[in-house]
C-alpha cells in the first residue's frame, strides 16, 4: 500500500530531548546563506546531535561544500543560495545532495524570469527560460532541468513523489480546479492509504 505522513515538527518533551531555536546561518547579507528561504528533507538525528556540519551538510569535507558529496539534504523548493548571487523567489527548483553526489541543478537565479512569463505558466524549463513541454524527472544520473513557478494567484497542491527502486524524484503541482484521473485516489481527499495500483499509476503521471 502506498502511504501518505504528514512531516511533524519535533515533539518538545520526547525521550531524544528538545532541538535548540533556529539559528541563521548568517544575519547579514555578506553570509553565505543569508535570506535563503527554503523547504527541505534533512536527517533529523545529525541535526539533534548537532552535527549538522556548516549548516547544510553540504560535503564530507566542510572545508569543500561545492561537491555536495554531505551526509543527506533534499532541496525540495529552494530559491537561493550562494551569496544571493541565484536569488529567484518566483522559481521553485529542486536538488538532492548525498554521500553519492549531486542530483539537480539548485536555483536559477536571474537566469529564469517569472515576469516574462504568462500568468497561467506553473511550470519552467530551465535551460530556456520558457513553459516546459512536460514534466522532469531526476535520477542518479542528472536533472531534473524544470522548475516550479510560485503560484500568483489561489492555492496548488505540491505532490513529492520519492521512488526507492528507480531511485528517481518526481515534484508536481497540481491545480485544484484540474486535476488529473490519476491523482483522483489521492486528492482531494488525502487519504491515509491508497492501493498499488494507484501508486503506479501516479508514478507514470507526467505534468503538465
Amino acid at each position: 500500500m502506498g502511504r501518505i505522513q504528514a512531516i511533524r515538527a519535533p515533539r518538545q518533551d520526547g525521550p531524544r530531548g528538545r532541538l535548540a531555536g533556529a539559528v541563521a546561518c548568517s544575519t547579514t547579507d555578506a553570509g553565505n546563506w543569508y535570506d535563503a528561504p527554503w523547504i527541505g528533507l534533512a536527517v533529523g538525528e545529525l541535526a539533534r546531535a548537532g552535527a549538522y556540519a556548516s549548516c547544510q551538510c553540504f560535503a564530507k569535507d566542510p572545508s569543500n561544500w561545492s561537491l555536495a558529496d554531505g551526509c543527506g539534504q533534499f532541496n525540495v523548493f529552494e530559491v537561493v543560495n550562494d551569496n544571493d548571487s541565484y536569488k529567484n523567489l518566483d522559481i521553485f527548483s529542486t536538488d538532492l545532495i548525498d554521500y553519492s553526489g549531486y542530483v539537480g541543478q539548485g536555483p536559477c537565479g536571474p537566469a529564469c524570469d517569472a515576469g516574462a512569463l504568462g500568468e497561467a505558466v506553473d511550470l519552467v524549463d530551465k535551460s530556456t527560460d520558457t513553459e516546459a513541454r512536460m514534466g522532469a524527472v531526476a535520477v542518479p544520473e542528472g536533472g531534473p532541468g524544470a522548475a516550479l513557478r510560485r503560484p500568483e494567484n489561489g492555492y496548488r497542491y505540491f505532490v513529492i513523489l520519492l521512488d526507492v527502486p528507480s531511485r528517481s524524484v518526481q515534484l508536481g503541482l497540481v491545480h485544484p480546479q484540474n486535476i488529473p484521473a490519476a491523482l483522483a485516489p489521492v486528492l482531494p481527499s488525502l487519504p491515509a492509504s491508497f492501493s498499488t495500483d494507484a501508486e503506479s499509476a501516479i508514478l507514470s503521471l507526467r505534468l503538465p
